[in-house]
């Protein structure tokens, strides 16, 4: 029994993958032992382990070189973390959602679809076909991913075409797969409906009704409607900035804080503890405030230095203040500054040489004081410079003499006072602008070093439309197949499959909003797939399977003869009862027969003119078989009257 599924996302083409958890214990990493493996360089052989006992799903870092994070918190070797669902871990460049299966997840089959497990009570609307919804089985975060699973069934004898719509989220949030298709008699069919909340500040969290509505594309009075619930959970967030990083003794600092997160957040401020021995902060007002989702404010006060020099330079101290979260979550940023206190200025004239030599001598010791510190050297890594939005962003570093990090993009913190010893950072791009300037600044004192690489964030690609016209085909007709798509953020689309169409060859590169019609004569089931790529080489695929069905005739009113080859004169094989449906499968070049199949491998050529075909096709766009048997000469030429009441029978002959 499943007790959890991880959601994977990577760089390359086979990602996104999922796997159920269902062991106790499970291990991840590049190993052929690992319990799952991915062959990956940026992960180690045994990077990861989960492990379920008593319904707990607890995760334990193996030594890895690179760290797990949870949420952007590193997780230690010694350490543990009890997962709730709805956790995003990253190693190396995977990033995975877990997401906690309170049942094991089950699969909707034809047979149980109307079962009372499936089937909602608050069904409603007026139609020949029923419907049934999965619900999401979780809670999820923003900028996760989760389906619901739509089931229709049609018990009637006629083929019924559908349109799905869903409503009651932004339409960016949701995406069928399938909006039309044709339902076949008796059939049943799913709908997958996959939500995607956004990761904003205007995310609300909560629980989130979803109308799904499977209407009769024909009937505009037909329909079926069918409820579920969407739970979005919160996300925490937040981010600070002094807006004058260096000040004069009793100047007044001005704190810029953010909550990018999607719910109400309290916050408290403070100096931290270590430098009250030498710093005095007053602050303006209360050291607590309460931030909606995605509000700003800003925190006023002064900052005073408690010790002052004699001689020499000015008194440059530096202070840290403290922004602590009171939610759960619990989090704690750093943002540092300067104050800066003056001198005295000697009195005395006398003392105007002691005081320029005591002044030298100060300059002396703190310029060899600053001379004495080793010159700080950094070197950083990125996984990529052009991005797609939402990916992580991994910088990989080497420092050296380094006391303090802060990564900037475009100006603006993204990570203050980083420890240069971790090595890696991984960042979040869904805020990033889509050009920006990233900055990493070591120090050392007063000397700095930094490095400077400008990131492009690459919108992502998907797929809003990919539509196949009519749904199902009949096998051996000609048909016409209307294909329509939409492709957001691509340069050029490619629709892969169509050569099982006889007569129709690849059609190249299309625009990414297009439509276009085909005409092939299809032999058996098609599986169509549309790759799209943009400009920078980043490939998504997209499958839709048209299932072809075979065409059929009845007599019209009478048994109908089966004749070695479409003429009167070719032996009779076989006959077709009144009101049998065969199957049919080509006609001759004139179009007056067509050839019918029989149980045991048997085919035969009927005249047209005595069969009642499908509406579902022309018995005129029939594939033309050229490789038929050729008709026997007839006995005699000359006009024969048959006598009253008795048809015409063309003597027999012997072919071969």
């Amino acid at each position: 029994m499943a007790y959890g599924r991880l959601d994977v996302f990577g760089q390359d083409q086979q990602y996104p993958k999922s796997f159920l958890l269902e062991e106790p214990n499970i291990s991840i990493g590049r190993s052929a032992g690992a319990t799952i493996q991915f062959d990956t360089d940026t992960i180690s052989r045994y990077h990861v382990g989960i492990s379920h006992e008593h319904g707990i799903v607890v995760l334990a870092d193996m030594g890895s070189q690179n760290g797990t994070y949870v949420d952007g918190v590193r997780v230690n070797e010694d350490e543990t973390r009890v997962l709730q669902g709805g956790e995003e871990i990253r190693i190396g460049n995977l990033r995975m959602l877990f997401h906690l299966l309170e049942a094991p997840e089950t699969h909707v089959s034809v047979a149980t679809a109307l079962s009372s497990e499936t089937q909602p009570l608050n069904q409603s609307g007026n139609a020949p076909f029923t419907i049934s919804i999965q619900p999401p089985p979780i809670a999820i975060p923003p900028s996760s991913n989760i389906a619901a699973e739509l089931t229709i069934l049609n018990p009637t004898q006629q083929a019924i075409p559908c349109v799905v719509e869903a409503s009651g989220l932004p339409a960016e949030w949701m995406r069928v797969n399938r909006p039309r298709f044709t339902l076949d008699p008796e059939q049943t069919t799913r709908v997958l409906i996959t939500f995607r909340p956004p990761r904003l500040p205007s995310t609300t969290p909560g629980e989130y009704t979803v109308r799904l509505t499977v209407r009769h594309a024909d009937d505009a009075h037909a329909f079926r409607e069918v409820l579920t619930k969407l739970h979005v959970l919160p996300y925490h967030g937040f981010g600070a900035q002094l807006e004058r990083r260096t000040m004069q003794h009793g100047g007044a600092f001005r704190l810029h804080i953010h909550n990018q997160g999607n719910s109400q957040l309290p916050i408290d401020f403070h100096l931290a503890e270590q430098f009250n021995a030498s710093i005095s902060l007053q602050f303006k007002g209360r050291t607590e405030v309460t931030l909606k989702a995605g509000e700003r404010a800003v925190i006023e006060g002064t900052v005073k230095c408690k010790e002052r020099p004699l001689l020499g330079k000015p008194l440059a101290l530096p202070y840290r203040l403290v922004i602590h979260s009171l939610d759960a979550a619990g989090f704690t940023m750093a943002v540092q500054g300067k104050v800066i206190r003056r001198a005295f200025i000697p009195s005395a004239l006398a003392n105007g040489l002691a005081g320029l030599v005591a002044g030298l001598l100060v300059i002396w010791v703190m310029v060899n004081a600053i001379m004495s510190r080793p010159v700080p050297t950094l070197t950083a890594t990125l996984s990529s410079t052009n991005i797609i939005r939402g990916n992580a962003l991994e910088i990989v570093w080497e420092a050296r003499d380094i006391e303090r990090m802060d990564v900037f993009m475009e100006g603006v913190p993204l990570k203050e006072d980083v420890d240069p010893a971790t090595s890696i950072l991984v960042l979040d791009t869904t805020l990033f602008p889509q050009r920006g300037l990233l900055r990493l600044v070591g120090e050392n004192g007063s000397r700095t070093v930094q490095v400077e690489q400008i990131i492009r964030i690459i919108e992502p690609m998907t797929v809003v439309e990919f539509d196949v016209q009519p749904d199902p085909l009949m096998r051996n007709v000609t048909a016409n197949l209307t294909l329509r798509w939409e492709v957001t953020h691509a340069k050029f689309v490619q629709i892969n499959g169509l050569e099982a169409l006889t007569g129709v060859t690849s059609l190249g590169r299309l625009q990414p909003i297009d439509s276009n019609t085909v005409a092939g004569i299809p032999s058996g089931n098609l599986e169509l797939t549309l790759v799209a790529e943009d400009e920078f080489g980043n490939t998504i695929e997209e499958s839709l399977w048209v299932s072809v069905v075979d065409p059929t005739c009845t007599p019209k009113n009478e048994t109908v003869i089966l004749r070695a080859g479409p003429s009167v004169y070719h032996p009779q094989i076989g006959l077709i009862a009144e009101q049998m449906r065969v199957v049919v499968d080509a006609r001759d070049q004139s179009g007056g027969w067509i050839r019918a199949q029989l149980g045991g491998g048997l085919r035969g050529w009927a005249e047209a003119n005595l069969l009642t075909c499908d509406e579902r096709f022309d018995p005129s766009n029939l594939r033309i078989e050229l490789d038929v048997l050729a008709a026997p000469p007839t006995q005699a030429t000359t006009s024969l009257t048959p006598a009253p009441d008795q048809p015409l029978t063309p003597s027999p002959t012997t072919s071969g």
